[in-house]
């Protein structure tokens, strides 16, 4: 069975990433926004990935 905290972090990752598409999709949007969305999506997959491997990431 997969980690909680794994498929939870992978969750978040998921709707980080959904989100900065969203914005993409219609105008208005910073592209810094954009930006943060995308690196949190990249860090929640970090820890997704570091939690399914066994390890522990910091909050």
């Amino acid at each position: 069975m997969a980690d909680a905290d794994a498929l939870r972090y992978l969750r978040i990752a998921k709707a980080d990433l959904l989100e900065a598409r969203r914005m993409l999709d219609h105008s208005g949007f910073r592209d810094s926004s954009i930006g943060f969305l995308l690196q949190q999506a990249c860090e929640k997959s970090c820890k997704s990935w570091i939690h399914s491997s066994g390890g522990m990431a910091n909050i």
